[in-house]
């Protein structure tokens, strides 16, 4: 049971540092460059140990050369002087330099190798990391484009729908305004057709009717005679002058 409980755990606890990561690609982006300056200080630290050996015995054959040729020089020494057993201990001290020499030699070439191949390691690993570190931001970079792309698109489609919604409401508009129009003119239309205009000839002829007696009574007055149209006649003495009305009941 607690073997499943832990199962459990752990896999809430994966699925929460996931959504972590994958919120958070450039946090992670760092902490691998951190993750490769600390890896990188390390290892320069035991790359510079393993030079120090090279040095250290590339020191010691030095100074083993120049103990080699030191006894070289007493043993040749002493053997000519005929102190054949001083020359025989410096020719024994000769013999055990000359091994070491040979050992140290052979350490050194060893010591070089690993330095060079840890060098080497260390060279292609540090390229290699950096190259997907590099990926990683180039990548990282690509899916900022196309989030920003995707969302101004997303915003573009968002923008067409409410334009084409306001263009639903203008047209709703204009047709509204179209029936008003429409409905105004039938009813000016059913207007002026009810509308009697006996009345309105009859009051502009009797109007005319006025405007000539005028006319013709002023002619009359100054002695102009107008073609057409009669004197207008004079009322018996005694009696009132009448309008051309009356005098046409008179007639």
């Amino acid at each position: 049971m607690w073997k499943r409980l832990n199962k459990i755990f752990k896999g809430f606890l994966s699925l929460f540092i996931k959504g972590i990561e994958s919120s958070n690609p450039k946090a992670l982006i760092e902490a691998e460059k951190e993750a490769l300056r600390e890896k990188v200080a390390k290892y320069n630290q035991n790359l510079a140990k393993q030079a120090g050996f090279v040095s250290r015995l590339d020191r010691l054959i030095a100074e083993g050369q120049k103990k080699e040729a030191d006894y070289i020089a007493k043993t040749q020494a002493n053997l000519k002087a005929g102190n054949r057993d001083i020359a025989g201990k410096y020719a024994m001290e000769l013999k055990t330099i000359r091994e070491q020499l040979v050992e140290y030699r052979s350490q050194l070439k060893s010591a070089k190798e690993v330095y060079e191949n840890l060098l080497k390691t260390k060279e292609v690993t540090v390229r290699d990391a950096k190259n997907k570190i590099d990926e990683l931001v180039r990548k990282l970079s690509q899916v900022e484009m196309k989030e920003a792309e995707a969302e101004l698109r997303e915003m573009s489609q968002a923008m067409i729908a409410e334009i084409g919604s306001d263009g639903d409401t203008m047209s709703r508009i204009q047709e509204h305004l179209d029936e008003r129009i429409e409905e105004a003119t039938g009813r000016a239309m059913v207007a002026k057709d009810s509308a009697d205009t006996s009345e309105i000839s009859m009051k502009e002829s009797e109007m005319k009717a006025l405007e000539q007696q005028a006319l013709s009574e002023f002619a009359a007055s100054v002695g102009i005679e107008m073609p057409g149209m009669e004197a207008p006649l004079e009322a018996p003495a005694g009696t009132k002058a009448m309008g051309p009305l009356e005098r046409e009941e008179t007639i």
